[in-house]
């Protein structure tokens, strides 16, 4: 935690050489692989979570830290191969996301969907689910069917801002812009330092032609975050149709 990771692996050296419980020592083995990778020493830290894997199978981590490691040096079917034997184990959000972004990085879009439905079967009850789902079909722009999913996320909580903003986006798509309003009002009231809303509710205000009320929004927007570049460019074709070429 502050960064001697060095000392960190002593002590984490240290502490396999006495007798640990299976679980204890499962843990002490992934710090010490997070504490290698973390120094670069990818190697290493690929030894030590294989033996970990050879002392415990059914430790997640391993899995998902190994995927994280080939994931980083582009492998990504090695990687998707260790994230599903740790969602075998322990089946979490967190592991449905990066299984469907890898699916995307090899171009398998119909094994993502298949993911993601998984994801919703498997947590039914969990926002994450509901909302990857969603997010899959408003890529693939049948945006009705992303609305149902971002709904169903919403009902489950609604203190959580991105299936408001998204769902925001989905209405915008099929111009039913008072619902877009709507979503997006109701992200500000939840955050009102959300950058990525008023960037979407610029871009919807810009769309129904209110042009200095969607400047003002995409110039909050930067305010909030500097490197929005999504801002920009929005921002930047408002200017373009306005004839202010040089701003």
């Amino acid at each position: 935690q502050d960064g001697e990771i060095q000392q960190a692996i002593v002590c984490y050296e240290k502490a396999l050489t006495y007798s640990l419980s299976i679980e204890h020592q499962s843990r002490v083995r992934n710090n010490l692989g997070v504490a290698y990778k973390r120094l670069g020493f990818f190697q290493k830290a690929i030894e030590h979570y294989t033996k970990g894997i050879q002392e415990n199978a059914t430790y997640s981590a391993f899995y998902s830290n190994l995927a994280s490691i080939y994931q980083v040096h582009h492998e990504y079917k090695t990687a998707l191969g260790y994230l599903v034997q740790a969602l075998n184990i322990d089946a979490t959000a967190t592991l449905f996301m990066r299984i469907i972004e890898l699916c995307k990085l090899l171009k398998e879009p119909k094994r993502a969907f298949e993911y993601a439905q998984l994801a919703v079967k498997t947590l039914p009850n969990a926002y994450e689910s509901h909302l990857l789902l969603g997010n899959l079909f408003s890529e693939w722009k049948q945006y009705a069917k992303a609305v149902e999913c971002y709904q169903r996320a919403i009902a489950l909580d609604s203190t959580k801002t991105q299936a408001f903003n998204n769902i925001g986006v989905a209405y915008k798509e099929l111009e039913q812009f008072d619902l877009a309003r709507n979503a997006y009002e109701m992200v500000l009231k939840l955050n009102p330092d959300d950058s990525a809303v008023y960037n979407n509710y610029g871009n919807l205000l810009r769309h129904c032609k209110e042009t200095q009320k969607a400047i003002a929004y995409l110039e909050h927007s930067i305010k909030l975050n500097p490197m929005y570049a999504d801002a920009y460019s929005n921002l930047g074709a408002i200017y373009k149709e306005d004839y202010r070429y040089q701003e």
